[in-house]
């Protein structure tokens, strides 16, 4: 959906997502792993709030971690 890319959707719905699954779960954090190579994601989570704790392997892959506290 090109038209309504970069509108700020996906940030919006993860923020909304995010606060009431921790909310509902009870939880004070939250940690995110996704491709190097997945600037869209690394972005998204980047806007959402997540910070970077440097990398994981798992698979055989060396992946961004990622950390999201209240």
């Amino acid at each position: 959906m090109p038209a309504y890319t970069g509108m700020g959707s996906a940030t919006e719905a993860a923020r909304a997502v995010l606060a009431a699954e921790m909310a509902r779960c009870n939880l004070n954090r939250v940690w995110a792993v996704t491709s190097q190579t997945n600037s869209r994601s690394i972005q998204l989570l980047q806007k959402t709030g997540f910070l970077s704790k440097g990398t994981t392997e798992a698979l055989g892959s060396t992946d961004y971690l990622f950390e999201f506290r209240l």
